[in-house]
């Protein structure tokens, strides 16, 4: 019933439908239990509001599916950290009914060079231009805080979405009936009870720790310097997508 899936991994503890009975739209009440904390009941509880959980949620909650999402922070990060987004996850932005919003926002990529020190290409991608087989261009670039703020504005439409942010988990207790997900709030503990839960809380994930599941390392390790700059004229720009590999 624990999934992990916030850190480009998806593993699963137990065997199984990943979505549970389909349940009223109606968001269930608040209400104690009896331990005094507060206590709130969800078909689907996924940790990490950041853009797979906020994602995930908006999806879910469409289909009529009772869903909350919860975050560690207060704010959206505010620097960019994913980048690019090809056609199909702009497909599933559009099934989300935020592609229009952020789609003005993105800039298509036609040429990626990794070049020397001294500009010698070592390495090209070249995109063919126009629409790929998604319907919108095969590669673009992105920010991520844009995206955040736009997929968190189209969850607070739905009804049967909630996003509680200053949330962190500290412990997961599966039984019979679901998972009661126990949270430190700044107005105390919190307990969630859901049937599932949906682990999107990144590569440091609580979740996926919590539940045993296994990481897998690739072995890639390199030095990146990354320096974000805000541009007052982007026709200045390169015409290309640039990776600058010294030495």
């Amino acid at each position: 019933r624990a999934l992990g899936c916030g850190d480009g991994r998806v593993a699963r503890r137990h065997a199984g439908a990943v979505m549970g009975d389909p349940v009223s739209a109606a968001h269930p009440a608040l209400h104690l239990d009896r331990r005094g904390t507060e206590a709130l009941g969800a078909e689907h509880r996924l940790l990490g509001g950041g853009p797979v959980g906020a994602l995930t949620a908006i999806l879910l909650a469409q289909r009529g599916l009772n869903v909350i999402t919860c975050d560690a922070s207060h704010e959206i990060y505010p620097l960019p950290r994913a980048v690019h987004l090809d056609h199909e996850v702009m497909r599933i932005l559009q099934a989300a009914g935020v592609a229009d919003v952020i789609a003005p926002q993105t800039r298509p990529v036609l040429l990626y060079d990794f070049i020397t020190a001294s500009g010698d290409v070592l390495l090209r991608f070249e995109v063919p231009p126009g629409p790929a087989p998604g319907g919108w261009p095969a590669s673009n670039m992105f920010h991520q805080p844009t995206l955040e703020h736009a997929l968190r504005a189209r969850l607070a439409e739905l009804p049967n979405a909630a996003l509680h942010t200053g949330w962190r988990c500290d412990a997961l207790d599966e039984n019979p009936s679901g998972i009661d997900a126990r949270f430190v709030t700044d107005d105390g503990t919190a307990i969630v009870r859901a049937r599932y839960v949906i682990g999107c809380d990144g590569a440091a994930s609580f979740v996926r720790k919590a539940s045993g599941i296994g990481l897998e390392d690739l072995g890639f390790d390199e030095p990146w310097l990354v320096i974000d700059a805000l541009v007052s004229d982007a026709s200045r720009l390169p015409d290309r997508n640039l990776q600058i590999c010294d030495p």
